[in-house]
């Protein structure tokens, strides 16, 4: 692992302490875990492999136990590696599949006040406003079908941080519509963009990258020196920003002979 590999893992595990409640060391120190409760997705708690080669199976087999003490069985076990500069292989061991890449972008905060034309409208208002709150529900909620059950769980890992967090809505219209949402968490000198979403209609105008200019101003002002992001969509990824792949796993013991 490079030099430059192991500057934008440090960022990024920061980063991921941000809104994780706890860390917790798993398979005698391989691994390293962050739990934001009620949310096992990798984007918020990752179990994140720290050896430089997969492990083994009695290596994954700690993981899978903590995963089950931790989550239950409601969710398939699941780790984050870092393969550097190649794409690492399609299965670690019997049952565990590769499944996507979790893109990191790290990067410095500045002064910076996007804007957007009208007739849509940008704000950044400090979590616990009760119309913004709402907005920010609305659209995270009809872009991220797991999450429209239980709306109101949406801001929960905020509310639990330790940290502030301002929520971006970028709006249409007279009056206005929320059409895209992002929120970002800052504690100390880091700082961590998530829950990034565009409502369908007003996908590719480029809202995503206002969002990430916002939240980068954002971080500047709350004190925050860096800004990391966790997303699956690499279209956030942009061109030349400071980037880490964790490729995700998941233990899906039917599937494990399958390729994809």
């Amino acid at each position: 692992m490079t030099g430059e590999h192991m500057q934008l893992l440090s960022a990024a595990l920061q980063g991921f302490t941000v809104l994780a409640q706890n860390v917790t060391d798993v398979a005698d120190g391989a691994f390293r875990a962050f739990v934001v409760n009620g949310y096992p997705a990798p984007s918020y708690s990752p179990v994140v492999c720290l050896e430089r080669q997969l492990p083994q199976a009695d290596t994954l087999e700690a993981v899978s136990a903590y995963w089950r003490q931790q989550w239950g069985p409601a969710y398939p076990p699941g780790f984050v590696f870092c393969p550097c500069d190649r794409t690492p292989p399609r299965h670690a061991a019997d049952g565990w599949r590769r499944v996507e890449p979790l893109h990191i972008i790290v990067e410095s905060s500045r002064p910076r006040r996007p804007q957007v034309r009208p007739p849509f409208t940008l704000s950044t208002v400090r979590l616990g406003d009760s119309v913004t709150d709402v907005q920010f529900q609305a659209v995270v909620a009809a872009c991220f079908p797991e999450t429209r059950q239980n709306p109101e769980q949406i801001l929960a890992p905020f509310h639990r941080a330790r940290a502030l967090t301002e929520l971006i809505i970028i709006s249409h219209g007279d009056p206005p519509r929320p059409v895209a949402a992002s929120a970002v968490t800052a504690r100390g000198d880091t700082a961590f963009q998530t829950r990034g979403a565009v409502v369908k209609p007003y996908r590719g105008l480029g809202f995503s990258r206002v969002m990430q200019e916002a939240a980068l101003g954002r971080c500047h002002a709350l004190g925050a020196t860096t800004a990391v992001t966790a997303t699956r969509n690499p279209r956030v990824l942009g061109v030349n920003r400071p980037s880490l792949e964790l490729w995700i796993y998941q233990y899906q013991p039917n599937d494990a002979n399958d390729d994809f």
